[in-house]
C-alpha cells in the first residue's frame, strides 16, 4: 500500500563517478529514504534492469533518470526498450527549468539537469530537511552531503562535490 519515488544519477561505469539510485517512501510526510544504489562499475546497458527491477519491487514506482550525457541511453532504455510505464517524462519551460509533464509534444523521458533545475533542487532538498519533511538516515548520503558545498565562478554559484569527494547519491536528493 505505500508509493514510492526512485531519483537516478547516471554514469558511464568506468570506476570513476557512480551511477546510483534512491528510493523514497511518498506514502505519508514525513518522506523516507528506503533504499539506495551505487556503483561505479555498472554500466549503462545494465543499470537500466536494476532500477527497472527495483521499480517493480517497490509497487512499480515512480522513476526520474538524470538525462545529461549516458543517462539519456538509461532512461530511453527503462522507458522504451523495457517498457516501465511509470518512468518519468519532463519538458523545458526555458529559463524556468524542466517540469514534468505527460506523453506529448515537448516531452522527453528524464530530465536534463540544467543550473535551474540544481538551484530549485538544492534548495528544495535543504527545506525539507531543515523541516523534517525528509528523513534520511543513510550514512554514505549523509557524508556525501557534508562534502557538497556552494561553488562560485565566472558563471555564478552552484553547488558540487569538493574535490576528491562524489555526490552522486546527493543529486539523487536533488532531483527528488
Amino acid at each position: 500500500g505505500h508509493k514510492y519515488f526512485i531519483t537516478v544519477d547516471c554514469a558511464r561505469g568506468l570506476r570513476m563517478d557512480y551511477s546510483a539510485f534512491v528510493v523514497i517512501d511518498v506514502t505519508n510526510a514525513p518522506y523516507k529514504v528506503v533504499a539506495k544504489y551505487r556503483s561505479n562499475s555498472v554500466t549503462p546497458m545494465i543499470f537500466p534492469r536494476f532500477i527497472y527491477n527495483i521499480g517493480n519491487y517497490f509497487n512499480n514506482a515512480y522513476v526520474l533518470v538524470e538525462a545529461n550525457d549516458v543517462g539519456q541511453q538509461v532512461v530511453e532504455s527503462l522507458g522504451l526498450e523495457l517498457g516501465y510505464e511509470n518512468t518519468l517524462r519532463t519538458k523545458s519551460m526555458g529559463r524556468a527549468g524542466w517540469v514534468l509533464a505527460q506523453d506529448g509534444k515537448g516531452s522527453k523521458f528524464g530530465v536534463t539537469t540544467s543550473q535551474s533545475v540544481k538551484t530549485k533542487g538544492c534548495s528544495n532538498l535543504k527545506s525539507l530537511i531543515e523541516t523534517d519533511r525528509l528523513i534520511v538516515e543513510d550514512y554514505d548520503i549523509f557524508v556525501e552531503l557534508t562534502t557538497f558545498t556552494r561553488k562560485s565562478d565566472s558563471h555564478g554559484s552552484a553547488f558540487a562535490a569538493e574535490p576528491g569527494t562524489n555526490d552522486d547519491l546527493v543529486m539523487c536528493m536533488v532531483l527528488f
